[in-house]
């Protein structure tokens, strides 16, 4: 029985890419399926792993989106602190200042 496995072995043409079969798995199918399947790329594990990478990326996003997030707040809170120790005058000069400063804008835009 071990003569006729190599001519049926032969019998069959290589096909560009193939993965050789070892010499043990030509007479055994089942040793020849897993000589098969382990010649595969594992592209299952390649997709876990690249989903791995993309959620430490998002895991980085979303931390860095939330301390800038932080810093936005606390910025406004030094503002309205700031702001309750003027007097109207005061605000009432800032706001004129922002008036004016946009409409200045505002005309430069039209004139260019």
């Amino acid at each position: 029985m071990a003569a006729p496995a190599p001519a049926a072995a032969a019998a069959v043409p290589a096909a560009a890419g193939a993965v050789p079969l070892p010499a043990a798995a030509v007479g055994d199918p089942r040793a020849a399926a897993l000589a098969l399947i382990g010649g595969l790329p594992d592209t299952a594990a390649e997709r876990v792993v690249a989903l791995g990478a993309e959620k430490k990326r998002l895991a980085n996003e979303k931390k860095r989106v939330a301390k800038e997030e932080k810093k936005e707040k606390q910025k406004r809170q030094r503002l309205m602190n700031k702001a309750k120790d003027l007097n109207d005058n005061e605000l009432l000069s800032i706001i004129a200042n922002r008036a004016q400063a946009k409409a200045k804008a505002k005309a430069k835009a039209k004139a260019g």
